[in-house]
């Protein structure tokens, strides 16, 4: 399969190729042809019921004239439509390069008056064709946005599509400017084929065009973090697909990430509730790779969950592409904070990296950047191993949810030094703590998590007043009814310990009565 230059000004990453196989935009290369700096190595797979479906529509027969009689499309549309649709494939390349961007226009103003699926469809499938034929032919989409019927300062218009039975040809269509306005439009159709072609001419488009403006970075966004969630397999892969192209992008990096890690979230939970296959698991986790290269999103990686999903998946798969592309995200989390910030190196040592990681180095690797990388990675744990306080490591676990029982938690030292300090910064660490008590579904988590609550109400002097202040002591004694015996033993003892001011033996007391 022959390989394109897309050239990515906005871009931080380097120069990329994409790879066309069947009716995908898929594969990245480096500049220098070298896959080696590039923690990306295969394809997605063959997206077969789709591609069933275009060989279907390709085939199909539009009633041009039709539209034209109703006055839906102009004499000049007409034409160009019939002379690019009556041509064999191999003359239509002539057409296109030959005429651009007459027939691009054409098509953007056809998909912007009609509504048709089947006509939208076609459409959609010749555009998509010709994109994937000669990816330069962007180029000629771009050249139409000086005949967007709209302003290019116009807002992003309703997403209602028209209907094929409303207005007449000649009238202004009520569009946002071209050429994306049409496909972001197309997405919100309940037709997954016609979504799935829009979103992937919109893939081909936006790299080398004019940036998204705000308001389509909000539509475009959350609208991909919601098909994360919600798309059936093959679709997803689309999805996540079209994702690996645009988050290369810092200006949309930002966006998906969202004020509160919406888009992150939606990729964790495609790797931890839908259980991908290893392909997916590698494209997911590459969308994390390429979110890190933005410093200020880096910074808040530690604060999530992508490093203790990461750690668990590092520690069971044996596929290098995978290993790869983690130890590349973690590397970027460990270098691009800022230096004195040990929340970085406290989420790996939290999940216990620091064997494993020794481990893999200790390994033969043909790979110079994953030595590299796991060399980085190393020095920056065995740093962190000496200066992090337990208060650090504690934090850093906590804002992670991934709680687990290590030393701390029931260590009379750390709660006689730093309960107090779950108080700081408006009382972030008890909130957290609480929250976890209402949304966490693991047994450890919650039993660690109602444990810390109760050693509060007893080492800190108003502890049991901030936990009431912040509805803690409900949800402490709702997990009394927990299925899970140590949840039930620690939610009873933490309830005691809310309730009495005399501790002696209360743990025995507590034993006694679970």
């Amino acid at each position: 399969a022959p390989w394109f230059c897309f050239p990515l000004p906005q871009s931080d990453c380097p120069p990329i190729r994409f790879m066309l196989r069947g009716q995908q935009h898929v594969g990245i290369q480096d500049d220098e042809g070298d896959m080696s700096s590039l923690p990306v190595e295969e394809v997605p797979p063959t997206l077969g019921n789709l591609q069933i479906q275009s060989t279907q529509v390709r085939s199909r027969s539009i009633p041009w004239d039709g539209y034209r009689r109703a006055s839906l499309i102009t004499e000049d549309e007409l034409a160009l439509i019939r002379s690019f649709d009556t041509q064999p494939s191999h003359l239509r390349s002539d057409l296109f390069d030959n005429g651009s961007p007459k027939y691009a226009a054409v098509f953007l103003s056809l998909l912007t008056k009609l509504s048709k699926d089947d006509t939208v469809q076609y459409l959609l499938t010749l555009i998509d064709d010709a994109l994937v034929e000669e990816p330069r032919r962007v180029a000629a989409f771009h050249a139409c946005a000086p005949l967007s019927p709209a302003s290019a300062d116009a807002p992003l218009i309703s997403l209602d599509s028209p209907s094929d039975g409303g207005g007449g040809a000649d009238g202004a269509a009520a569009s946002a400017p071209w050429p994306y306005e049409p496909f972001f439009k197309l997405l919100q159709k309940d037709d997954a084929y016609i979504v799935n072609k829009a979103n992937a001419v919109l893939t081909a488009l936006v790299p080398t065009g004019r940036p998204l403006a705000q308001a389509e970075l909000d539509f475009y966004m959350p609208w991909a973090a919601q098909q994360l969630r919600s798309a059936d397999e093959e679709n997803l892969h689309a999805t996540v697909g079209s994702l690996q192209t645009l988050l290369r992008l810092d200006s949309l990096r930002l966006s998906f990430f969202g004020d509160n890690g919406n888009g992150v979230r939606a990729l964790l939970d495609v790797l931890d509730a839908r259980k991908p296959n290893f392909q997916l698991q590698y494209q997911v986790i590459f969308c994390l790779w390429v979110l890190t290269f933005n410093e200020s999103l880096c910074k808040r990686m530690p604060d999530s969950k992508v490093v203790p999903v990461l750690a668990d998946i590092l520690r069971n798969t044996q596929k290098e592409k995978v290993i790869r592309v983690i130890l590349a995200t973690f590397a970027n989390v460990l270098s691009k904070c800022d230096k004195g910030d040990s929340a970085a190196a406290a989420s790996l040592l939290n999940t216990n990296m620091l064997p494993v990681i020794q481990s893999l180095r200790g390994k033969t690797w043909d790979d110079e950047d994953l030595v590299d990388d796991l060399d980085t990675i190393l020095e920056a744990l065995r740093v962190g191993a000496l200066d992090l306080s337990s208060w650090d490591t504690y934090t850093a676990e906590v804002r992670s949810g991934a709680l687990h029982w290590s030393s701390v938690h029931k260590s009379q030292n750390f709660w006689q030094s730093n309960a107090a300090r779950l108080g700081d910064k408006n009382y972030e660490i008890l909130k957290i703590l609480i929250h976890l008590l209402k949304s966490a579904d693991d047994a450890t988590v919650l039993a660690v998590a109602v444990h810390d609550i109760g050693s509060y109400a007893q080492y800190h002097a108003r502890g049991k007043t901030n936990v009431e202040r912040f509805d803690g002591k409900v949800a402490v004694m709702e997990l009394m009814r927990h299925s899970d015996p140590t949840v039930r033993y620690e939610s009873l003892l933490a309830v005691q310990k809310l309730m009495v001011q005399n501790w002696e033996f209360l743990g025995a007391q507590a034993k006694a009565s679970a």
